[in-house]
């Protein structure tokens, strides 16, 4: 046996790739392959192609603790959007990386420029998604609105990064989960809008 991670998916074609050279269809793996899972497998060579069989899940390598995450912010940043690529949730749960650990380093990361990414103004977003989001939605079921209003962050976000009000990074943050929110109502309610809370959380107040 052999340990690697999943680091590619073709979902429509049924087979994933375990780091880039072994390839397995997914009635090989014990679960759904998720990018970043850390499995083992029985590594095989027919005619010069890589193969994976009887592939076991071990663990999910984005669901480090905050005393494993990097503290560098290009590190930091790449393997959070490649956390939230796979989603906020993990046996239908939130994860515990998207409600304490990446929203503390990224608060951290936020802040370190003390022009930039303010308190008010981070504030300001998320009591946008609490107040004209969140809330009528959760009265009037209306998730279509929902979106609408969502989507319509993003070039008011835009045009703050374009003023220096917020950072490139920020603005990544917010763009990557609102595409992520707008997929459904479990999505918004209980993946984005905790997530955020967090972060809101750990912002320390100038």
């Amino acid at each position: 046996m052999a340990e690697g991670k999943i680091t590619r998916i073709v979902e429509d074609r049924q087979f994933f790739f375990i780091e880039k050279d072994y390839w397995c269809h997914f009635n090989q793996y014990n679960k759904k392959p998720t990018i970043g899972d850390i499995v083992y497998y029985e590594p095989e060579e027919n005619n010069g192609k890589k193969n994976a069989k009887n592939v076991k899940f071990i663990k999910n390598s984005f669901g480090a603790t905050i005393n494993n995450i990097s503290t560098n912010n290009n590190d930091l940043f790449e393997n959070y959007l490649k956390s939230l690529e796979v989603g906020y949730f993990e046996d239908d749960s939130l994860k515990k990386v998207m409600i304490i650990d990446f929203p503390q380093k990224l608060a951290e990361m936020f802040q370190k420029k003390s022009d930039i990414n303010k308190p008010t103004q981070i504030r300001k977003y998320y009591d946008q998604c609490k107040l004209r989001i969140e809330g009528p939605f959760k009265v009037r079921k209306d998730f279509n609105s929902a979106k609408s209003e969502l989507l319509k962050m993003i070039p008011l976000i835009n045009n703050a990064k374009m003023k220096n009000h917020i950072s490139n990074e920020f603005y990544l943050f917010m763009e990557k989960n609102i595409y992520e929110a707008i997929k459904s109502p479990k999505n918004l309610i209980e993946g984005f809008m905790p997530h955020f809370q967090s972060l809101i959380g750990y912002y320390k107040q100038k």
